[in-house]
């Protein structure tokens, strides 16, 4: 068994002034532990334990949405200078078969997480925009893995004792992540129900050292904070390449994204408004790339030429 540990200690300090009469301070001193621990019952498996602590500070544009906000007749923003720094606690375990088969477990816990919040006044068609603390959030998180060897078929688990080369090898590497968030007090308008993604990345090694990878992966509809992702997520990503000069020199030549249907569908429920935005950028694209590698510099140690140094000898 080996353990590891190590420990932080912050003061975090934030001063606002909205006007001259009007000051606040709040002072945030906290330490922040982190452990490890890898545990071998066996000669194949591996369980692996990790816990940290982390802050997240609000960004400026959420105490003063002025240079970031959009205002017209129907939209306004407004900052919230009582907002909390964000407090995560993260765990997870993780079992590793062979260094192959991978499975594990997550919890994240935030004390305080800042979100957007939207209302619309009584007798109004303004909405206004701003970030509320919530308090209590949880974040679950299941994910497994399956690299598939094609050599496994052929030899069987006498590919083990064979010195892995990944770059000479065929194979597929399978994986699924689900992902829930439960925020204590949260009136959610629709069933709160996580999303899950399957993903594939494979790779071939074709005749002339050629190389094809393929990496595709489809996310469901589901939650994530209060965010509802209403549609599928999906991309499809194809890249050849070959090495020469002992791997110094790479070619390569990729397509990306070539359904062109990586996208996000986003929508907002709270009780008096229902806000949906769709966010697509150009992300097919086709790409060539030449990369040459001249190799890991070192520093140079210094050479003692057996020169007394004078600076030195005067100051003693």
């Amino acid at each position: 068994m080996t353990v590891g540990a190590g420990l932080r200690a912050e003061n975090y300090v934030v001063r606002r002034k909205s006007n001259v009469t009007n000051q606040q301070r709040s002072d945030y001193f906290n330490l922040f532990p982190a452990f490890n621990v890898l545990y071998r019952p066996n000669s194949i498996i591996n369980i692996i334990g990790t816990y940290s602590r982390k802050i997240g500070i609000p960004s400026f544009s959420q105490y003063d949405p002025n240079n970031t906000g959009y205002y017209d007749a129907f939209s306004s923003s407004v900052g919230n200078p009582l907002l909390k720094p964000n407090f995560y606690d993260n765990a997870e375990l993780k079992v590793t078969v062979l260094d192959y088969i991978q499975i594990s477990f997550s919890l994240s816990h935030s004390q305080f997480l800042n979100l957007t919040e939207v209302s619309v006044e009584p007798n109004s068609v303004q909405l206004l925009s701003s970030y509320k603390t919530y308090n209590n959030v949880n974040g679950y998180t299941a994910f497994a893995a399956l690299p598939v060897p094609f050599a496994f078929f052929t030899k069987g688990l006498k590919m083990l004792d064979e010195p892995i080369e990944v770059d000479k090898m065929s194979f597929l590497y399978l994986y699924a992540n689900y992902t829930k968030s439960v925020i204590s007090g949260y009136n959610y308008q629709q069933k709160n129900k996580g999303f899950v993604t399957f993903g594939v990345y494979s790779q071939f090694v074709l005749p002339g050292k050629i190389r094809l990878n393929v990496d595709y992966y489809i996310t469901s509809k589901g939650i994530f904070q209060i965010y509802e992702f209403y549609r599928n997520r999906t991309s499809f990503d194809v890249v050849l390449s070959r090495d020469f000069f002992d791997k110094k020199l790479r070619v390569s030549l990729s397509a990306e994204d070539i359904f062109n249907m990586d996208q996000s569908s986003t929508r907002l429920l709270f009780p008096s408004v229902s806000m949906s935005s769709y966010n697509k950028v150009d992300t097919r694209v086709i790409r060539a790339k030449v990369s040459y590698s001249f190799g890991r510099v070192e520093k140079k140690q210094d050479v003692d030429l057996g020169i007394p140094d004078k600076s030195k000898s005067m100051n003693e």
